[in-house]
């Protein structure tokens, strides 16, 4: 009879112990069924677990046409809000199965070219995914409209360090600034033979995104500005800025309708044989013109920064005059130099500026860049883009001192 009755005792007490089971599982699923603004904006999100794999967002795409990237369709906030940190590892998984493994996560453009990341960009609405100064990812990955995009984490933070360092972001009040030039991030390109006060460069004149357009302007005209090599912009952009209520670069459609602006519509691909071939027809027009030359494109940071290291290195500037003129722009915007932050200069240096030195001469970083190879890869990248002899030796008229 004992013998029965602890029987009896133990299947009760395993009754109970599966009643509590279910109920807890009720609980659960009650919790994960509740609406969350990620839902609410037609995406998929599958809530933080205890390993990265249970995170992961699912959201329609759209292209986003100044880069050839990719845009998810869901606000940056319930991005973030579904476990996702700056610097986190995910994999990227399209609906038409191609796939990107482990792209970080910042908010900037913090890889080498051709590197995939997702990108929160400081004026950014929508998580971007994108090559990094690339090929265009929308065509390389086959997307059409239609198609959706899960971002699965993969590792917390991998990549917190680089994000740390690289957190940078500018503001874009005149007010915070010492000069309209640094603003404007306008300067003189110098090194080398390079002609004194010929050629400028700095943020668009015509593009008010970051509400320096009409300063700028303003500028090229005080500097007498006679043509715009413009490298961001095509005819239907210059149209919708000047529809805009805010548009005020009077100066600029002067000389966009006395046909002195070459509009090349350049994404950040310098190695491409679109980026080559625009950029080889824009200086072709370039040496027909008057100076002053002004070069931009939005910020004047990285397509001008790349056209500029190219021109300079023509003219025989240096390694180091060539790294100087293009950390202004850090300075300029951030105020970041080699003594105020160090570890941020040397990250920049090493990520950004080396890389638009890499995609110039094709050596990796520690090549010996002294003597005439830079000179050198800059008459080859000019080959490789399809300029000829004689209109290579033009262009370095043009641009030097006799």
């Amino acid at each position: 009879m004992n013998m029965k009755r602890i029987l009896c005792l133990l299947m009760s007490l395993l009754l109970l112990l599966s009643c509590f089971s279910c109920g807890k599982k009720g609980t659960k699923t009650e919790e994960v069924s509740t609406p969350s603004a990620a839902e609410e904006a037609q995406t998929e999100v599958t809530a933080a677990g205890t390993s990265p794999e249970e995170t992961a967002v699912t959201a329609p795409v759209t292209e986003y046409t100044p880069y050839g990237a990719v845009e998810m369709s869901i606000p940056l906030e319930d991005f973030n809000a579904s476990g996702f940190d700056l610097g986190d590892s995910c994999e990227v998984r399209f609906s038409n199965g191609y796939t990107l493994e482990d792209v970080p996560y910042y908010n900037g453009y913090n890889a080498r070219s051709g590197d995939p990341v997702i990108c929160a960009y400081p004026g950014y609405t929508k998580p971007v995914i994108a090559f990094c100064q690339g090929t265009e990812l929308w065509k390389y990955a086959g997307l059409k409209e239609g198609d959706s995009v899960t971002v699965t984490l993969k590792e917390k933070g991998r990549y917190r360090e680089t994000q740390d360092i690289l957190n940078i972001v500018y503001s874009n009040e005149r007010s915070e600034y010492e000069s309209d030039e640094d603003f404007a991030n306008f300067r003189a390109l110098s090194g080398g033979d390079l002609k004194e006060g010929m050629f400028y460069r700095g943020a668009s004149p015509v593009d008010n995104s970051m509400s320096r357009a009409e300063i700028t302007d303003n500028l090229l005209w005080a500097y007498g500005i006679r043509y715009i090599l413009d490298l961001a912009d095509n005819e239907e952009k210059i149209a919708s800025y000047r529809e805009k209520e805010d548009f005020s670069s009077d100066y600029f459609v002067s000389l966009y309708e006395d046909n002195k602006v070459s509009l090349l519509g350049l994404t950040a691909s310098f190695r491409t044989e679109r980026f080559m071939k625009s950029l080889a027809g824009g200086l072709r027009d370039m040496v027909t013109m008057e100076g002053p030359v002004y070069i931009h494109c939005l910020e004047g940071k990285d397509r001008t920064g790349f056209v500029c290291a190219l021109l300079e290195a023509l003219a025989g500037a240096s390694y180091e005059e060539i790294l100087e003129d293009y950390m202004a722009t850090y300075d300029n915007y951030y105020g970041i130099t080699q003594d105020s932050h160090p570890e941020k200069y040397e990250a920049i240096r090493h990520l950004k500026f080396m890389d638009i030195i890499n995609q110039l001469t094709t050596l990796p970083d520690d090549a010996d860049f002294g003597g005439t190879v830079l000179k050198d890869s800059a008459e080859q990248y000019l080959r490789d883009s399809g300029m000829a002899e004689d209109e290579i030796q033009t262009l370095r008229v043009y641009l030097c001192k006799e």
